[in-house]
């Protein structure tokens, strides 16, 4: 393990074919789908590691499936493939859950905007429905329908009246007399309590389900504000200022043993290419400390890349965390079936400007 790789099967050393910038986003494309075979995907996974714009095309083109893939736009074929390749990364499912809010919530204020423009549309239904009431025919119908609702509602009033009269009688009895034996009126007060309860009720459960529904929307609106996750494409330390392939060894102390990496500013980022063995592991975890220091940064849920000789785990550090003139470690650990991580190597290196 203390010895350094041979040139040849190194991946720094690999020279990718030259592609059109087409090419590369179709091939990247259908890497992420699933669609490429096993001599195809490697040839992808090289170049990821040999070329630094060729890992940021990457992350653009995960960007472009999730907003396909929210928004619809996505043929079934490749949709059941995004869920079967795609999403079996967490860090990527979160992406695309935080996307799809994202949509529900422009949806939701797009129905919000529709009735204007429904009101808008009003005038030839209104005149349509004009010229049906001007029929001789449907006129007769209605005048006979009113004059029915008339009757029925005089009807109801007058029985309304008298029921609150005989409560009024039933009220103005003294408060003395011995309980009387049930009556219709009873029943009636009794009816009359149950149908107000009733209605105490329902009011107090549509205020809960009118506060619950304020909440959800303030919550909603809150997400919204949120800025989405920095990208290596979107912040502004997202740019690549030095890369570099590191074997695993032995060595503990500082000396000129140590592998070099410029950094020559402290804004931007540092890809780092890690050399495996052997690829035991489904995901790896990478913790940067200082050389018998404290710990500086761990990320975890990192996959190996390279064909099945020259395998990589490939990680990208802020510059801001690497001083020149400091010697660092990277200890790596492989996921093991109970979920705890094991020990595979240390990644010795010092930062020179």
């Amino acid at each position: 393990m203390g010895q350094e790789p041979n040139n040849q099967a190194s991946p720094s050393n690999y020279q990718p074919e030259d592609v059109s910038e087409r090419e590369r986003r179709d091939s990247i494309r259908q890497y992420l789908m699933g669609d490429l075979s096993e001599q195809e995907q490697e040839q992808v996974e090289r170049r990821l590691i040999s070329q630094d714009d060729y890992f940021e095309e990457l992350l653009i083109a995960e960007e472009e499936l999730t907003d396909e893939f929210v928004s619809g736009h996505l043929p079934e074929p490749d949709s059941a493939k995004f869920r079967q390749h795609f999403l079996s990364v967490p860090e990527l499912q979160q992406e695309v859950m935080f996307a799809n809010a994202l949509h529900l919530h422009a949806a939701e204020y797009a129905r919000r905007a529709s009735p204007r423009s429904q009101v808008e549309r009003a005038p030839p239904l209104l005149m349509t429905f004009t010229a049906f009431l001007r029929r001789p025919a449907v006129g007769f119908s209605l005048a006979a329908a009113l004059l029915v609702a008339v009757c029925a509602f005089v009807w109801m009033a007058a029985q309304n009246s008298r029921l609150r009269a005989r409560v009024a009688q039933f009220q103005e009895q003294p408060a003395a007399a011995a309980t009387p034996a049930p009556t219709p009126q009873t029943d009636l007060l009794a009816q009359l309590a149950s149908e107000r309860e009733r209605g105490e009720q329902l009011t107090a459960q549509l205020s809960k389900e009118q506060e619950q529904r304020a909440e959800a929307e303030r919550k909603l609106e809150e997400a919204r504000k949120q800025p989405p996750r920095p990208r290596l494409d979107q912040t502004p330390d997202s740019t690549l200022v030095a890369s570099a392939t590191l074997s695993p060894g032995l060595i503990r102390g500082s000396g000129s043993g140590l592998k070099r990496i410029p950094v020559p500013s402290s804004s931007g980022q540092v890809l780092v290419r890690l050399d495996l063995a052997a690829d035991n592991y489904p995901t790896y975890r990478a913790t940067l400390k200082m050389l018998g220091g404290k710990e500086l940064l761990s990320l975890s849920n990192l996959r190996a890349l390279g064909d099945g000789e020259g395998r990589t785990v490939a990680l990208i550090l802020p510059a801001a965390r690497l001083a020149p003139g400091n010697d660092y470690q990277i200890l790596l650990g492989g996921k093991s079936p109970t979920g705890g991580y094991e020990d595979i190597g240390t990644y010795n290196f010092r930062v020179v400007k």
